[in-house]
């Protein structure tokens, strides 16, 4: 069975300003966007999206802070 393979990404601006996340998959294919969950009491997730890192430490990309959203809990899912 084949592992997917893990790298590194730096969340810049929003709540989770420079911290670093794995992420899976190719990391020359980023995903559109990576969506963290904040604490559970705030029942908010952070969205960022990847940009070309231009910093030469570091890998090839940075994730930009988009927007705070609620979290879709699965009953309002059904409503």
């Amino acid at each position: 069975m084949e592992q997917i393979p893990t790298y590194d990404v730096t969340l810049t601006g929003g709540p989770l300003d420079g911290k670093t996340l794995p992420v899976s998959g190719d990391p020359m294919e980023p995903p559109d966007s990576v969506v963290v969950q904040l604490p559970p009491e705030n029942q908010l997730q952070a969205v960022y999206t990847p940009r070309v890192n231009t910093d030469p430490e570091g890998g090839p990309w940075v994730y930009q802070y988009i927007r705070t959203e609620p979290v879709l809990r699965a009953d309002d899912a059904s409503a």
